[in-house]
């Protein structure tokens, strides 16, 4: 790590701590912002059921904006702060050099966009896609000042065409998908449909290599790796970087995919507290040990090993 990274690092543990920590001590953090969501999250939220767009500041020395009440964890403390995503920051901040390029599906309201963006440097691109409207326009709004940014409203997909797409109310909008059988059935959905591509024909597209691959899709994962066999087969396949989730939720996406980057040659991983990368061979013993309901699995090529 350079010295701007070292900083981030600290920063990202000061903010891990108070996310790990007492409902009280974030409280005491910033105590104005934090009672100022929370009342919004708990009183006026439910009587209007529209977002709130705010500003926050990154741990990563970076400003943009959240549509409360998603996004809380970014709002008060500057990071996400899911365990597994806390380590899939740390990976980050290892693994995107300077000159990289990097596929964010799935970006949401951008942050692991902004700080690929700020790691790859103004030699670096980032391609960040995110179909969902509402998510978009937050997206669009915090990528505009970035020249290494590219984002772009649509479904990766196994194939071109036009796909049914779930957009849920703004406090369940990281559920947005293609697959709503891995949505908690209690969330109800409006459907719309959007363009649709393949990664592999939007790279074609572009002209590009992405060395690094993130997908949180929520469940449609599986149609998301088989529209990047061509990408998985190149003499410089990109590391990938998929959201799996645990227990009922688990929908057979998450799995088909895996078990099909794995017959590719990629084999499993998971970043530790450190953000390195430790072999993971049974993905569903791991999240039964774990207790997590999600995690963010890694999966590199091997074959050439």
């Amino acid at each position: 790590m350079n010295d701007q990274q070292k900083q981030w690092s600290a920063a990202l543990d000061r903010a891990t701590r108070l996310a790990t920590g007492s409902k009280l001590g974030r409280l005491l953090h910033q105590p104005l912002r934090y009672l100022g969501a929370v009342a919004f999250r708990y009183a006026l939220y439910p009587l209007t059921g529209k977002s709130l767009l705010r500003r926050c500041h990154t741990f990563f020395d970076t400003e943009m904006s959240v549509a409360l009440p998603a996004g809380m964890d970014l709002y008060l403390l500057g990071c996400k702060t899911h365990d597994s995503e806390i380590r899939l920051t740390r990976f980050f901040l290892n693994h995107i050099q300077p000159g990289d390029t990097v596929a964010d599906v799935g970006a949401h309201f951008g942050f692991f966009s902004l700080l690929a963006a700020r790691l790859t440097g103004p030699e670096g691109k980032v391609f960040s896609l995110e179909p969902a409207p509402q998510n978009f326009r937050v997206l669009r709004q915090n990528t505009a000042s970035f020249a290494n940014i590219r984002v772009e409203q649509i479904v990766i997909g196994r194939s071109k065409g036009v796909a049914a797409f779930w957009e849920f109310p703004p406090l369940y909008s990281e559920y947005n998908t293609m697959n709503p059988e891995a949505v908690p059935a209690h969330l109800k959905g409006q459907k719309i449909e959007l363009s649709c591509l393949s990664l592999d024909a939007f790279a074609a597209q572009h002209g590009i290599r992405p060395r690094l691959v993130k997908i949180d899709v929520e469940g449609a994962e599986w149609e998301v790796v088989q529209g990047m066999e061509a990408m998985l087969q190149s003499d410089a396949p990109p590391v990938i970087a998929m959201e799996y989730l645990a227990g009922s939720r688990a929908a057979t996406g998450h799995h088909r995919a895996a078990e099909w980057l794995r017959a590719k040659g990629f084999a499993a991983h998971v970043p530790d507290q450190e953000g390195r990368l430790q072999c993971c061979e049974d993905l569903d013993a791991y999240m039964i040990e774990s207790g997590l309901d999600s995690e963010n699995f890694v999966f590199v090529n091997t074959s050439g090993d």
